[in-house]
């Protein structure tokens, strides 16, 4: 329902507030609960916004809220 997706993103949005705007894997790990392979996943068939710098994916953490 459209409440329950404010509330996620409400939710969401308050415990990505101590992380930096651009995160590495280890921090999305510890914020989905999700395994490495599975956010390098993401990556590789873009379903997340995402760079590569120093061969490390780096997602902003604004795509982990669409």
């Amino acid at each position: 329902s459209a409440a329950s997706d404010v509330y996620k993103r409400q939710t969401l949005s308050c415990v990505l507030e101590e992380y930096p705007d651009v995160l590495e894997i280890p921090q999305v790990m510890e914020i989905t609960g999700y395994k490495h392979q599975t956010i390098l996943n993401w990556c590789n068939k873009d379903k997340v916004e995402h760079f590569l710098i120093r061969m490390r994916c780096m997602i902003p953490k604004t795509s982990l809220m669409e």
